[in-house]
């Protein structure tokens, strides 16, 4: 079972927050959310979440409009991360080896995204990601895999485009 949390234009953490403190913990027995209540979500963002979606974000993070948040395994966002508008990050896929790829199991591995991200408008993140502290990923980049700290990052898939001062 999931559920889909979308962000109406009020008391955007206000709603949230009631939202997940009204689930009966009975049928989401493995559901663990954490959202420090300095988090700002803007209209239409949305957070899904699966029955065992472990979903995790730090202080001072901006979910810009649009944004989607599909976490069914596990998904953490350190300090100061922005999210820019219709930004996808999901952490389960479709399976495209199985012989039916449309009937078969998703593919599911955590997102680990650090301290002081910004990732850019229209981005996507997939599964396994991992965007290490002080990253900037310009806007419509497909970011797969491990990044390295300290860089801009652009394109499909995502490449080094620059550095950040000091790296």
């Amino acid at each position: 079972m999931t559920i889909s949390i979308c962000i109406p234009h009020y008391n955007r953490i206000h709603y949230l927050l009631k939202v997940l403190d009204s689930l009966g913990s009975q049928t989401y027995q493995d559901l663990e959310v954490i959202v420090s209540d300095d988090n700002r979500f803007y209209e239409g963002s949305v957070l899904e979440l699966g029955n065992e979606g472990k979903f995790q974000s730090g202080h001072s993070c901006m979910f810009s409009y649009n944004s989607v948040i599909a976490c069914h395994c596990e998904i953490r966002l350190g300090d100061n991360v922005l999210i820019g508008e219709n930004v996808s990050i999901r952490d389960s896929m479709h399976d495209t080896t199985a012989d039916n790829y449309r009937t078969a199991r998703d593919i599911s591995r955590p997102i680990v995204i650090g301290n002081n991200v910004w990732i850019g408008k229209g981005s996507i993140v997939l599964p396994g990601s991992i965007i290490p502290d002080n990253t900037i990923v310009g806007a419509l980049s497909l970011i797969k895999g491990e990044l390295k700290p300290g860089y801009i990052y652009g394109g499909v898939p995502a490449k080094v485009i620059g550095s950040l001062p000091g790296s």
